[in-house]
């Protein structure tokens, strides 16, 4: 439920951010980069920049096969990176289908890439590709 609302957050997140169009006053740029978990690229999952002064509003974007592309403000960020996959081993009661029961989702990637990251980046206008290469505790 928590990588649903996150998604859902960066999603509010990205739409505001985005405008209705025409010059951009605050002078976004695209950052891109690649996100991998143990080596492996990760499949699907969010990418999160919070201003490092805790000024300003969060901005990202999903994560697809160890992807990103972020239009975001230049400045000095702390990234937070989510993913979730299936549990196999546990089931519960899906919310769509009374009665059926589905895997549950859990959140894999630990919590100092996320709720207490450590990772930062400093972007600018001609940032290269930034890299993340996320280790298990």
């Amino acid at each position: 439920m928590r990588s649903v609302l996150c998604r859902v957050v960066i999603l509010a997140v990205s739409i505001f951010a985005s405008g209705c169009g025409g010059d951009d006053p605050l002078q976004r740029y695209r950052v891109t980069g690649t996100a991998s978990f143990d080596g492996q690229p990760i499949p699907e999952g969010d990418i999160l920049f919070q201003p490092a002064d805790g000024k300003g509003r969060p901005e990202g974007g999903p994560i697809k096969n160890g992807a990103f592309s972020v239009e975001m403000i230049p400045g000095k960020k702390r990234v937070e990176i989510r993913a979730s996959r299936e549990n196999p081993g546990k089931m519960i009661d899906s919310m769509l289908e009374p009665g059926k029961k589905v895997p549950a989702r859990e959140d894999y990637i630990p919590q100092k890439y996320n709720d207490k990251s450590e990772l930062t980046a400093e972007t600018t206008k001609s940032t290269a590709p930034l890299k993340f290469e996320l280790k298990s505790n």
